[in-house]
């Protein structure tokens, strides 16, 4: 599947909350991610108002037949922070390139917070 398509039935179009969606479901699916952290001040309004938000903690831009994402992680505690980093990275781009058909051009994460006990 593309992200837009045509047949003679009409159009196909991949949203940008789709593929956060993607996104966040391949993150969490790695070990070490302990939870998707938050985007910015419009998901923290969604949250407030009650929308559901499968994409939490993901942004996207899409330009053409390329997306770009950037991941808000919790990752557990006493995990190798960058080794989970790049493996997100991996996860992400699989997982949006295979089901859209976009080229990933970049998958920024920034590590939010840690969670679990110390002690």
């Amino acid at each position: 599947m593309k992200a837009a398509a045509s047949s003679q039935l009409g159009r196909i179009r991949v949203s940008d909350e789709a593929i956060a969606e993607i996104a966040a479901t391949a993150a969490l699916k790695v070990h070490g991610v302990a939870g998707l952290g938050t985007a910015g001040r419009l998901e923290t309004l969604a949250q407030v108002l009650g929308v559901d938000s499968g994409g939490r903690g993901v942004s996207v831009e899409t330009a053409g037949r390329e997306a770009g994402l950037r991941l808000n992680l919790l990752v557990d505690f006493g995990c190798d922070i960058a080794a989970v980093g790049l493996a997100v990275q991996e996860a992400v781009r699989e997982a949006v390139e295979d089901m859209t058909g976009l080229a990933v051009s970049e998958v920024e994460v920034l590590v939010q917070g840690v969670r679990g006990r110390g002690r």
